[in-house]
């Protein structure tokens, strides 16, 4: 589908997360500067408080906007995000030193 008078890039998808369920898109940082500026934020407040909302299924694509989330999401630090995979981590370390599995 064209879309007339767009800017268009094109742009690799990359897959994270459990059994690369998740796939990643990077966003044109001009998009990004471009929204936080109509809203007169810096792009670090801009991505603060924004999310981007897919918008999709009854046409041919996907369309995205910038949204406030409803509820304040409080985004868990980057520390208690890892812990539970640094505490498997390390009791499995823990285990092959002693010789076990």
């Amino acid at each position: 589908m064209e879309i007339k008078d767009s800017y268009k890039a094109q742009y690799k998808m990359r897959t994270t997360g459990k059994n690369g369920m998740t796939t990643i898109i990077t966003l044109p940082p001009m998009v990004v500067e471009r929204e936080a500026s109509k809203r007169g934020l810096t792009v670090a407040e801009f991505i603060e408080q924004f999310r981007v909302v897919a918008h999709f299924n009854n046409f041919e694509g996907v369309f995205y906007t910038f949204e406030e989330p409803k509820q304040k999401v409080e985004a868990p630090s980057r520390r208690e995000a890892t812990k539970p995979v640094l505490d498997e981590l390390f009791e499995l370390r823990r285990k092959l030193k002693e010789g076990g599995t």
